[in-house]
């Protein structure tokens, strides 16, 4: 082995070393209050895990429902000047009101991207796993939940997912509860998401 290839490796190692000296002190200095992820768990004893809503309540992130449970009452919740409701069932940001102008798909990406919603950005398309959420098959003929406090609401709404087949996306249609596939060309309607955790 030449020098120049050993003192590359102890360069190399030694640079290493630092990575894992540096990592265990970062995180042997964190405590529960510091609100990290670390391996997955997500630690809510400090301040600032909970949300208060306006009607008084207070809720903290890890009392999101579970993915198997339903909420039937007090399932939404209006935030953010009550311009978006938070969905306790999914832990999920909604838009509230719908805009009277449909899009096809590309534009109606950009439209969530550009929204500022309560006085907040960083919006999406939901993916259709998230949409459908809001399907209720036992409301007839509108598939939103009962109680829910969506204003302006529309029948066909745009998600992020594509649709394998033909260049478009998935779409839900509330009239009917159905999942659909459409051509990026077709106009659909806008609900903006962001994560509420």
């Amino acid at each position: 082995m030449g020098k120049a290839t050993g003192k590359s490796l102890l360069i190399m190692a030694i640079m290493v070393l630092f990575c894992v000296v540096t990592t265990q002190v970062s995180f042997s200095e964190m405590t529960l209050n510091d609100n990290v992820n670390i391996g997955g768990d997500i630690f809510l004893e400090g301040d600032g895990c909970g949300i208060n809503f306006s009607d008084g309540s207070y809720q903290t992130t890890g009392a999101i429902t579970p993915w198997n449970q339903k909420i039937s009452e007090g399932r939404f919740v209006l935030v953010l000047d009550d311009e978006a409701v938070f969905d306790r069932e999914t832990g999920l940001v909604w838009q509230r009101n719908t805009d009277d102008t449909a899009y096809d798909w590309d534009w109606a990406q950009n439209v969530c991207y550009e929204l500022e919603i309560g006085g907040r950005m960083g919006w999406r398309l939901p993916t259709i796993d998230e949409l459908a959420t809001l399907i209720d098959r036992t409301q007839s003929p509108l598939t939103l939940p009962e109680g829910h406090p969506f204003t302006n609401v529309k029948i066909l709404y745009w998600s992020s997912t594509d649709y394998v087949g033909i260049p478009g996306a998935f779409r839900v249609d509330f009239n009917q509860g159905l999942v659909l596939g459409c051509p990026a060309t077709i106009n659909n309607y806008v609900r903006a998401v962001r994560s509420g955790r």
